[in-house]
């Protein structure tokens, strides 16, 4: 393979008799083609500067509330990046760092958002929101979104007495969006998409089986 030198957060490459800076998909692909690197885990062009404090702290409170992590962790960027290994001494963050936590994921990897949108029953766009915001913000954010605006709960009644029901289980909705953020190829630079029909709502995100996997390979035990 290619092999790359890193110099102040910037990766270059011999070609022919020159020195070529890899930057963007390129430098992705290189990364995707090593199997003993993951890209994510590679350290951006980004300083701590570009991580944004109050998704830090929403991060160290969730984190704190389900158990998770230390509860002694500071809820400061410099100490939860340096805790998680996202950065390189007290400089460049990696790329994993940046979308989590960075200011604006899609500046960093494009498409890393969620696009929602509401179809009508003959498949015409009625309404959308893109949230361009950081990945560890996007399910409370789309969640919070969906049920306020696009699924709220609805009214069903039991004789004279009216009660609130929601058209899809809360809990079953979120575990299916994280695993689409967790799973999303963000190599393939397209965002995660939730589609709300009047009799559905499916949520899509780049990816594929493993290679040599089949669908029926996923209903056995693996």
């Amino acid at each position: 393979g290619e092999r790359l030198v890193d110099l102040d957060g910037k990766y270059y490459k011999r070609v022919g008799n020159t020195t070529h800076q890899v930057t963007g998909e390129e430098l992705i692909s290189l990364f995707m083609d090593n199997p003993r690197i993951s890209w994510l885990d590679v350290r951006s062009k980004y300083k701590i500067d570009f991580i944004d404090g109050a998704v830090i702290e929403h991060f160290v409170k969730a984190g704190k509330g389900a158990k998770r992590i230390p509860k002694d962790i500071k809820n400061d960027a410099l100490s939860v990046l340096k805790k998680f290994e996202l950065i390189d001494g007290e400089d460049f963050i990696t790329y994993s760092a940046a979308i989590l936590f960075g200011q604006n994921a899609n500046k960093v990897i494009e498409g890393s958002f969620v696009k929602i949108g509401e179809f009508s029953p003959d498949g015409q766009l009625r309404r959308e929101d893109i949230l361009k915001i950081p990945v560890i913000m996007q399910p409370d954010t789309v969640m919070k979104m969906l049920y306020e605006k696009y699924i709220p709960e609805v009214y069903e009644y039991n004789g004279a007495r009216r009660y609130s029901v929601n058209r899809y289980p809360p809990e079953a909705v979120r575990e299916t969006l994280v695993n689409a953020i967790i799973h999303k190829r963000y190599d393939a630079f397209e965002p995660i998409t939730v589609r709300v029909d009047p009799e559905r709502l499916s949520i899509y995100n780049p990816g594929a089986l493993p290679q040599g996997w089949t669908v029926e390979d996923l209903k056995e035990e693996h």
